[in-house]
């Protein structure tokens, strides 16, 4: 049993690392695309994006070629010399391997090689990928980026995961730039509709400044009130796995109206919602059906119709929608391109919570966890905004798996866990912190209240009968409360000690209690 739960333990830690580097590489995404999502002209845009990828994969070469009138014209290059910016290779009668080369997103090189497609460029790369970017106007038709072997090692599945993803990201910041280069060109037309292409900039840098998906909805919200003349402005997230629209709101207080079940919908009709097209629920424009339902319910739930039904995707998945009333017309090639640029950071911020969440529990990971205590720490240091800390550790469940199997142990802690999500407010931040452990991070708390609030999750779990396939089971919970003024040094290593140091206190007389540090 003992080597069963090192093995355990070791797998944990894995995962762990896993997803902490998931969390670095998105992190990267994140800052990167950010900084070259402002820049305007298509040229520059391209060896951005050919240092960008360079830089974060690693590697040792790399080149960017494009295929234009049937003859290849490398762009640039790194620590590849064979070829210079500039040259030219003609491909007339090569006509299959370009059209291969165009169907596939991202490829490993190695398969090209086995279909012998472009030897001159692949065959000189032992391992890596080419990523192709289709454009089909005078800024570029196809561009083509190969990353060649890593700086060290191989490529990992989280290297793999990476590539899909920041491939992702750089299409639709190429996208939006073709689409501003044909704005910019028809500029006048924009200036008598009274949209340019400083508002599309205004939302980037402003989204691009978090990471935190109710931040990014309530910016949203903002930004559309206040550039559109708008009103009754409603954000809803979509979760895929049970099919809601759900309400973001600023305040913490939620009821059923601000859900919306898509159970009902034909297939077809939520499919329309991943089309790209915006809805449109006025006199002047005919909407498509599923929006004109979607504003009938937001009517009757809340006294909310809206003009304008902005469905928010990304690589045909729903991942939630906008509804506004707006005074003005507004162009929809312009709010189709605004829904790009604000489904683009929507996107990041949900591939971000994914990196940092627990997969069983849906709770942050110990890394974030951690360094959201650093982050409360320095504030504490500057601003003197107080925090407390409250460790919790299910009491004995090493025997609880061992009695009832591991299936129960898992529900178990999916249950404790919403248990004490429930149990304080949305603001504080709850943590899978081990693997039976759990940590919780009260803003503005004093030691005093973090005491009620760890009592309450204690009072809430004993109280609570967990029941798993006919199996009805009691659990309880032990708890150490650590406030930020009994510490002396402030590093997250520190106030974490003395939290598990009243939790051992806890543990030792006798469980199923909460203990607050003192001095």
């Amino acid at each position: 049993m003992e080597n069963q739960f090192e093995l355990l333990r070791e797998q944990y830690e894995l995962l762990e690392n896993k997803y902490a580097e998931k969390s670095f590489k998105f992190l990267t995404i994140h800052q990167i695309t950010k900084s070259i999502a402002k820049e305007k002209n298509i040229n520059n845009l391209k060896k951005l994006i050919l240092d960008m990828l360079f830089e974060v994969s690693l590697v040792k070469r790399g080149l960017c070629f494009e295929i234009k009138n049937q003859k290849l014209m490398f762009l640039d290059s790194k620590n590849f010399y064979d070829f210079l910016s500039g040259d030219e290779l003609n491909l007339e009668n090569r006509k299959n391997e370009i059209e291969f080369l165009e169907k596939v997103s991202i490829i490993e090189i190695g398969k090209l090689n086995e279909r012998k497609i472009l030897p001159e460029i692949f065959g000189k790369f032992e391992e890596g990928y080419c990523l192709t970017f289709l454009g089909n106007n005078e800024s570029f038709e196809t561009m083509f980026i190969v990353l060649g072997e890593k700086s060290y090692g191989t490529y990992s599945e989280v290297d793999d995961e990476f590539l899909v993803t920041i491939r992702g990201q750089v299409d639709i910041i190429l996208e939006n730039a073709i689409k501003t280069h044909m704005i910019e060109k028809k500029n006048k037309e924009l200036i008598e509709k009274n949209f340019n292409l400083s508002l599309i900039n205004e939302f980037a840098v402003k989204l691009g400044s978090t990471l935190d998906m109710k931040e990014l909805y309530s910016l949203t919200k903002k930004l559309i009130n206040e550039n559109f003349n708008s009103i009754n402005v409603l954000a809803y997230s979509y979760d895929s796995d049970t099919y809601k629209l759900t309400i973001e709101k600023d305040i913490e207080e939620e009821d059923e109206s601000d859900i919306i079940s898509l159970l009902d919908y034909s297939d077809f009709e939520i499919s329309q919602l991943t089309t790209g097209t915006i809805g449109i629920n006025n006199e002047k424009q005919e909407s498509f059906g599923i929006c004109k339902k979607i504003n009938e319910e937001l009517n009757r739930r809340k006294g909310l119709g809206s003009d304008y039904i902005v469905p928010l995707t990304s690589n045909g998945n729903l991942l939630g929608i906008i509804g506004f009333r707006s005074e003005k017309n507004l162009d929809l090639d312009f709010l189709e391109t605004l829904k790009q640029q604000i489904s683009m950071y929507i996107q990041n911020g949900t591939l971000y919570k994914m990196a940092i969440t627990d997969s069983m529990t849906k709770l942050y990971l110990q890394t974030y966890f951690k360094e959201r205590i650093e982050g409360e720490l320095k504030r504490y240091e500057r601003l003197s905004q107080e925090f407390s800390l409250i460790i919790l550790d299910i009491d004995h469940f090493k025997k609880f798996n061992d009695n009832y199997g591991h299936l129960v142990g898992d529900y178990v802690l999916k249950e404790v866990a919403k248990i004490i999500k429930v149990s304080v407010r949305k603001l504080d931040i709850v943590s899978r912190y081990g693997g039976e452990e759990f940590g919780v991070i009260l803003l503005g708390a004093t030691s005093e209240t973090a005491v009620t609030v760890a009592e309450r999750i204690r009072y809430n779990i004993e109280n609570r009968i967990f029941s798993y396939m006919g199996q009805e089971m009691r659990v309880t919970i032990s708890g150490g409360v650590a406030h930020v003024k009994d510490i002396d040094v402030y590093e997250h290593t520190e106030i974490i000690k003395v939290a598990d140091k009243a939790l051992y206190e806890s543990k030792n007389n006798g469980r199923n209690k909460i203990t607050l540090y003192k001095r």
